[in-house]
């Protein structure tokens, strides 16, 4: 999957994506976007090794594109919109997600301590909500190459005409 060909293909065809689901998309990277900064910034100030942040980082967009993935993500006939929803499963490994980040201070704990701890649970939280947009991004992905999506956007998209100079 080429993300700039996903995510130019997401930004495209915007107008057939669930108001949810697009606000997903665009609050995820933006709430990582600006922990990353803290982050960065925390770390400067704080003397800490950047290999906290990049591997912090790196875990957490593994397990948030695997959290990411788990979403149904579907088009619907009715509403002629990609709607995302949570199957049982899902519903089940979100649980699980949520006690593994109660309890991961205490895990991280026994490794790292002091302000490489805060640094490496927010980065893993950072890493986990860039990590979601991209498996939400790919399933998203999925779902426009379909054969009933790709005919809706042929019948309902007017060609656009050149402009003459």
């Amino acid at each position: 999957m080429a993300i700039h060909n996903t995510i130019g293909r997401a930004i495209q065809h915007r107008h057939i994506l669930h108001k949810r689901l697009k606000r997903r998309l665009i609050l995820f990277p933006l709430i990582a976007f600006i922990m990353f900064i803290v982050i960065i910034v925390d770390a400067i100030l704080n003397n800490v090794q950047p290999l906290w942040i990049i591997a912090g980082g790196l875990l957490g967009l593994g397990v948030g594109y695997l959290v990411g993935l788990i979403y149904k993500i579907y088009w619907h006939e009715d509403k002629q919109k990609v709607v995302s929803g949570i199957d049982r499963l899902s519903v089940l490994l979100i649980i699980v997600y949520v006690a593994f980040r109660i309890g991961s201070e205490h895990l991280i704990g026994e490794f790292v301590h002091g302000h490489e701890l805060t640094i490496v649970t927010y980065s893993i939280l950072g890493g986990i909500l860039f990590g979601r947009m991209l498996g939400v991004l790919h399933k998203v992905d999925r779902v426009l190459a379909s054969k009933s999506v790709l005919d809706y956007i042929k019948t309902a998209t007017p060609k656009k005409r050149r402009r003459r100079a």
